[in-house]
């Protein structure tokens, strides 16, 4: 069943048809121009830690693990993952370039590999007449529907109510948390909007309380390299000699 979220994309869409026959005189008025879109949160907060996703790689099949690691190792989306081709690959480098084409956004990304991705792509078989990264062995072409093998994973590890694009969503979450600046995770994974980005980006209790952690770090550092600076300008004092009283 399509999500809310899908809907009021799909509701949309038509009214703007709608609207533009409207606007051509083909129709008097827009039959559905009062419906009221769902407006319903649409906001997955499930996140994978390394141990959780350590569970899930070491239960995938031979086949789907170096698909997963790359989506999370680099919060590429699922299309852009499946789609990879070789000519985009540079392992020399450990880059991966797409192009408006190949995302979502349509805006180009370069996408930069960790040493185990880019292992992991070194370790993948190359075929003479497909230039495909990931391809299913039976065709010999790209990967169409990995859902059954990413669900047969989870289960082995045990993790429930986990989809693909979570991976994605562990990714920003993870990469912030480790003191990455928000802006260079957008750039990474090819948010174009804070909005959207927001909702990929999961603030939990647990990370406030670091906060406050780092703030009080921060602030006792400050203030012992305050009172240093003060005895060194102290020390630093000269004597000034033959002044009488």
């Amino acid at each position: 069943m399509p999500s809310p979220a899908t809907l009021d994309k799909e509701v949309e869409l038509l009214k703007r048809m709608l609207n533009y026959a409207v606007a051509c005189g083909s129709l008097a008025s827009n039959p559905i121009g009062t419906v009221k879109l769902l407006r319903k949160p649409n906001v997955r907060r499930s996140v994978l830690d390394d141990a959780a996703f350590e569970r899930l790689l070491a239960a995938a099949e031979d086949q789907l693990k170096p698909i997963i690691l790359v989506a999370f190792d680099t919060g590429m989306r699922l299309r852009e993952v499946l789609g990879l081709c070789w000519s985009q690959v540079n392992l020399k480098l450990g880059v991966i370039k797409l192009s408006a084409e190949d995302t979502k956004t349509e805006d180009p990304r370069t996408v930069f590999l960790t040493s185990r991705a880019r292992a992991a792509l070194e370790a993948q078989p190359r075929h003479i007449k497909s230039d495909w990264v990931f391809t299913n062995p039976e065709t010999e072409e790209a990967w169409k529907d990995i859902r059954k093998m990413f669900r047969r994973a989870c289960e082995a590890a045990k993790l429930t109510g986990v989809w693909f694009h979570d991976l994605r969503r562990s990714f920003v979450t993870n990469a912030r948390r480790r003191g990455v600046p928000e802006s260079v995770v957008m750039r990474m994974s090819g948010h174009r909007t804070r909005a959207v980005f927001d909702r990929y980006n999961i603030v939990e209790d647990d990370d406030l309380r670091e906060a406050v952690k780092r703030i009080e770090a921060g602030r006792a550092i400050s203030a012992l390299g305050s009172a240093r600076s003060r005895q060194s300008g102290w020390r630093r004092v000269p004597k000034l000699k033959g002044l009488t009283g």
